[in-house]
């Protein structure tokens, strides 16, 4: 049984180890290879520390023999290491790195390692992620270094699965309609019904995600059904390595362990995302009643369904769509748009009901009354993303990893470090009221000292800035 405490390990500085292949710079008791790596490798070396610290397998550590992740991964298992893979390239303007948008592939490095170990030889290691359907998933495994570490992996003869979860993949031509290429059937149906949170939502029509045809959202949630389609090897799976890149979002606040898992999706236009008009109107696109906002969403809609259809006035639409909605914004006084904003009263219902899924689907696609996978989080936070994420995050040093089995716990961990009030952050303020027990203490690990949640003191230079439609509400506290 994993425990519920929190590792946080701080590095001397914020930055990733410089290599191809991310080697250990120590030659471990346990380390099943050859290889060291000349410079420092204090991302393996501070995991490493961690998995100690949190009490795995503590009598064997310092041998060949210690296995850590052996406390939740048993011989035979299917293991699905879930990192965050976005998107292929930062749109942040001014420094457009990857490091604060993707998780690092030298925290995989060290997952796999210890994977490996605790299998011996046996079961099944998939990696694997859904990134937006705009994603160039070859691009991204090829210049931000992740092939290069399959490659290794296959040198030395383990056998990694690295799976694209996407069901759609899309391009955007010149002429503003979608090039999709759709795989079907490739995902597991799970319909949640009445235990969807969108049970309750009047208006389910209103429901959207960007750059899909709202003609298919409508299909997915009805009165009587809230269907998600979830890739079959997440639903194998025996066990979830997650591995969130927090930072800033747009539309949820915050993303870290809980907002990962919409990455298990193999079809993203099950997702809703914000839901049409203002606030008053019953919607959360945006705040104030406008009736050329209103206009502006509509033509949205009729954008989105010709694009799908190829209509050769598709460019034309779009080009008129930008602009009304250009000037509406102007005119209303109201910059949010598409639910980038802390009224967003949707998207959390989508991350609630995928968490739901992840813990008590069955590989059928039947929720169960038990939980049916293990779950552990290991956060990279060396470099964190703050500002406008999760797909133009700008660089926010942390020099942090956090790793626990709890993923609730990670995420009030997470908020408090980036300087906010989990309370704020709806997913998590509806969790902490139905999970937590009264005067339950979240236990965390930091500087090898054992403190309650309350008392730990993060540093005030890990705070970020979050995105414009969270900022003044996230820090006014």
């Amino acid at each position: 049984m994993i425990n519920d405490s929190l590792f946080i390990g701080q590095l001397s500085e914020p930055r990733y180890p410089d290599s191809k292949y991310y080697s250990p710079s120590q030659r471990y008791p346990e380390y099943m290879f050859s290889d060291i790596e000349s410079s420092r490798n204090e991302v393996y070396e501070v995991l490493r520390q961690g998995l100690f610290e949190l009490g795995f397998d503590v009598t064997n550590y310092g041998s060949a023999q210690w296995n850590p992740f052996g406390e939740f991964i048993k011989e035979g298992d299917a293991v699905l290491i879930k990192p965050n893979w976005v998107f292929h390239k930062n749109r942040e303007p001014i420094f457009g790195e990857m490091e604060c948008m993707v998780t690092h592939p030298s925290i995989i490095r060290v997952v796999v390692d210890y994977v490996v170990i605790a299998l011996k030889g046996t079961g099944r290691i998939v990696i694997g992620d859904s990134p937006i359907q705009l994603c160039d998933f070859p691009f991204l495994m090829e210049h931000h270094g992740y092939n290069h570490l399959w490659q290794y992996y296959e040198d030395k003869g383990v056998q990694l699965e690295v799976v694209d979860f996407r069901g759609v993949v899309g391009s955007i031509p010149k002429d503003s309609t979608f090039d999709y290429s759709i795989e079907d059937g490739i995902g597991v149906e799970v319909d949640l019904g009445t235990s969807s949170l969108f049970d309750s939502v009047d208006m389910k029509q209103n429901l959207r995600i960007t750059n899909y045809s709202p003609a298919e959202l409508g299909k997915h949630h009805t009165d009587l059904r809230h269907r998600y389609s979830i890739h079959p090897f997440v639903l194998d799976a025996d066990v979830i390595i997650n591995l969130p890149k927090p930072k800033s979002h747009r539309k949820a606040g915050v993303t870290a362990c809980l907002k990962n898992f919409v990455g298990i999706n193999a079809r993203k236009e099950c997702l809703p995302h914000h839901k049409k008009y203002s606030q008053e109107e019953g919607g959360d696109e945006y705040l104030r009643k406008s009736k050329l906002r209103r206009f502006g969403s509509d033509l949205q809609d009729k954008y989105l369904l010709a694009a799908f259809d190829k209509k050769p006035y598709t460019k034309s639409l779009a080009l008129a769509t930008a602009i009304i909605n250009k000037i509406s914004r102007i005119l209303s006084r109201d910059n949010f748009t598409e639910g980038s904003w802390y009224g967003n009263d949707t998207i959390w219902r989508t991350i609630i009901d995928l968490f739901t899924i992840i813990q008590y689907s069955d590989k059928k696609g039947t929720i169960q009354n038990i939980p049916q996978r293990k779950i552990f989080n290991i956060c990279d936070m060396v470099v964190a993303g703050e500002k406008e994420g999760p797909l133009s995050p700008s660089p926010k040093p942390v020099g942090i990893l956090l790793m626990g089995s709890n993923s609730l716990h990670c995420d009030f961990t997470i908020c408090k470090i980036f300087g906010c009030d989990y309370t704020r952050i709806k997913y998590l303020n509806y969790l902490f009221h139905q999970i937590t027990e009264d005067g339950e203490a979240i236990e965390v690990i930091y500087n090898m000292k054992h403190l309650e949640l309350e008392d730990f003191c993060p540093l005030v230079e890990w705070k970020i800035e979050f995105s414009k439609g969270w900022q003044h509400y996230l820090t006014s506290i």
